[in-house]
């Protein structure tokens, strides 16, 4: 078996649990390799240097490199000394593959294979080069050119999308798509409570089609929800629909209250705080249709929200804009409606369409079948696994001709 090490940009834990590098970790001790995360805990409190969580070993790095609004130069010669912390510890560890799990430890990564000759695969589970160009153009340029002069030095690139995965192909690397979902195991584990029971402390009644959004409510633009609502308000008053949005940060989700307090749907619409994700699907469990995020941002066509895959996993069917990579999976899914533009009165149509075709109960059961059959992590992990092999049994090789070659004669 082969010792795989994971470099993050940020803490395994906190301030959320990274579930895409657990997930990845975890199934590499179930293949029975030794596993270590590398993660630089930058932005948060010293605690405990080195830690276990659901069986997997992290190790802390802290490594400041002054404000997020320092110019860059000046925050070289940290990261400098943080690569040099990293090294260190991947000496110790001896690794066969290192996995980089965001661009930001990219560069860590390549310099350690430089040394220690291990296999290398980059986790781009993000666009990196459109996200940091949707805050700076410059700064998207200047990470397009950093991943590009990076890839060279990488033998596989995993991703989250099919588009992403064709344009790594199209540099040479050998690619694959691995969704970040719930495990098979997990969702069978989960102990729900009642379903009328959950909506009926919500406020919503058996007739009721509730359409919600949980998660995350900063920068999601939520408002264009409650904008179609009231168009479907106004459309068909005789409409049961009702919307629950759950989530936080408090004072997004007491922001959009008061606008939704105001609007002539005000009666349609729950406001829930944020749960931990240990009880989230008692939550998604109750909603008819689950609604994901619909304004455009630059890499909006290539993103596929975790939340999609936790809708499905509860039996939730889905709502989305037509973006291209979302778009395609619901439809592949066959539990969702998929809609053109981004308008609130676009949104609102189809949700009346859900509402009449009666179809609900169908596109239940046909979420949870595919989130089973098609995108359950026990569908996603061989993928991963089998480059970890390929990378693993290369580097074993290597070591034993290295060996073969270095031995004195007669041995």
């Amino acid at each position: 078996m082969s010792r795989i090490a994971f470099l993050l940009g940020y803490d395994l834990l906190e301030p959320k649990l990274d579930r895409r590098v657990l997930l990845e970790a975890q199934s590499c001790l179930a293949r029975g390799h030794a596993v270590e995360v590398l993660c630089w805990a930058r932005r948060q409190p010293h605690r405990e240097p080195a830690g276990s969580y659901g069986g997997v070993v992290f190790h802390r790095l802290y490594q400041e490199l002054g404000v997020e609004s320092r110019p860059f130069p000046l925050k070289v010669p940290g990261y400098l000394a943080l690569v040099r912390q990293m090294l260190r510890r991947l000496a110790t560890f001896d690794p066969d593959v290192v996995i980089a799990a965001d661009l930001e430890m990219l560069p860590a990564a390549v310099t350690g294979r430089l040394f220690l000759g291990y296999g290398l695969i980059y986790d781009s589970h993000e666009d990196w080069p459109a996200m940091e160009a949707q805050t700076s153009p410059a700064l998207g340029f200047a990470t397009k050119l950093l991943e590009r002069s990076l890839l060279p030095a990488v033998d596989a690139v995993v991703t989250v999308c099919e588009t992403l995965a064709r344009r790594f192909r199209r540099r040479g690397k050998k690619c694959c798509v691995l969704l970040t979902a719930r495990t098979r195991h997990e969702v069978n584990d989960l102990i729900f409570r009642p379903r009328a029971e959950v909506r009926r402390e919500l406020g919503f009644g058996p007739d009721d089609v509730v359409a919600g959004f949980v998660g995350n409510l900063r920068h999601k633009r939520l408002e264009m929800l409650l904008e179609a609502t009231e168009f479907v308000h106004q459309r068909d008053p005789a409409s049961r629909l009702k919307v629950l949005i759950l989530g936080g940060p408090t004072e997004v989700r007491e922001a959009l209250a008061m606008r939704a307090a105001a609007s002539v749907a005000a009666a349609r619409f729950v406001f829930h705080p944020m749960v931990d994700y240990r009880q989230v699907h008692h939550y998604l469990q109750a909603l008819d249709i689950g609604i994901i995020q619909y304004n455009w941002v630059l890499w909006a066509h290539l993103a596929i929200p975790q939340k999609i895959i936790d809708y499905l996993a509860c039996g939730v069917p889905i709502l989305t804009r037509n973006f291209h990579e979302r778009a395609r999976l619901v439809r592949a899914s066959g539990a969702g409606l998929v809609f053109k533009g981004g308008e609130p009165h676009q949104a609102g149509e189809a949700l009346l369409a859900l509402e009449a075709a009666g179809l609900l109960p169908r596109l239940r059961r046909q979420a949870r079948r595919a989130f089973a059959k098609q995108l359950c992590w026990e569908r996603q992990e061989p993928k991963l696994l089998a480059l970890i092999d390929v990378l693993g049994a290369k580097r074993h090789r290597e070591a034993g001709q290295h060996t073969f070659a270095t031995s004195p004669p007669g041995e």
